[in-house]
């Protein structure tokens, strides 16, 4: 089912397994965050991501492309992943990954040119596996249904594109804080988000912090924080970067046919 082989993209399914399991991560040298945070939303953080989400829609950026980084680490995962997401018009996307999770390697592709969606991976430059394609239209009705699973959630991601991804932060966290930070001498807007009381005790963690470039509201870094017993405090369980996007760079046609057609998917050996 293409659904579940979603979930072996080291991008989104640790998005989705954060935002519905129990991870334990072992020890990180990051400092934890303090843990004196409001107790309600702050209207400027919401500001701050409505904007955001304005940046992201696809009236507004039509054509993208950018390098994805991640670093994960979970109770029984980790691993640290990099890649390629490109994005156009009318549904289009490719998104590329390798990852290394111990001594083994692994590579994932995606493309949807609108229409069907198609995916292959290998491990250790061993044979291509391809999946069936399926229909944009299937999987947009699977997401509707079923939002609130893991599979829900990465279906969001892969069909809605990066605006996906800032709303179902902003809908699922209360945002309580902006701060104007710099990071590598750029500007950015930090902005911590903290899970509704009660659903923090299920063992998901307990706040994320984005960080929106300072000028143009690209979702550059998130971070998920959680408990990781007997350590005190939160610890820091993902990082993801979205760096040295590239906008509204329109492909030529031929190239347009060799990044989103499924049938253009690498061809097992």
């Amino acid at each position: 089912m293409f659904g579940a082989r979603l979930l072996l993209f080291p991008l989104l399914a640790a998005a989705a397994l954060l935002l519905t399991s129990a991870p334990s991560p072992p020890s990180l040298p990051i400092a934890p965050p303090a843990p004196a945070l409001p107790d309600q939303p702050d209207p400027t953080a919401v500001l701050a991501l409505d904007q955001a989400l304005q940046a992201l829609d696809p009236k507004q950026l039509a054509w993208v492309e950018t390098t994805v980084w991640q670093k994960v680490t979970l109770r029984e995962l980790t691993y640290q992943a990099e890649g390629r997401y490109l994005a156009g018009p009318g549904n289009r996307f490719r998104l590329t990954l390798r990852a290394r999770v111990g001594d083994t390697e692994s590579e994932t592709w995606v493309a949807c040119d609108g229409t069907m969606i198609r995916q292959a991976e290998r491990w250790d430059g061993g044979r291509w596996s391809l999946s069936k394609p399926m229909e944009l239209a299937e999987a947009l009705a699977a997401e509707r249904a079923d939002r609130s699973s893991p599979d829900g959630f990465v279906r969001a991601q892969l069909v809605g594109g990066l605006a996906a991804l800032v709303r179902d932060l902003r809908q699922q966290l209360a945002w309580v804080r902006k701060e104007r930070v710099r990071r590598n001498g750029r500007p950015f807007i930090k902005l911590t988000g903290i899970r509704p009381v009660g659903e923090a005790e299920d063992g998901r963690p307990r706040l994320a912090r984005l960080y929106l470039d300072g000028e143009t509201f690209w979702p550059h870094r998130l971070e998920w924080w959680g408990a990781d017993p007997p350590r005190p405090g939160d610890v820091l369980l993902m990082q993801l970067e979205l760096r040295d996007p590239v906008r509204n760079r329109p492909l030529p046609p031929d190239r347009c046919a060799t990044e989103f057609a499924p049938e253009a998917m690498p061809t097992p050996r």
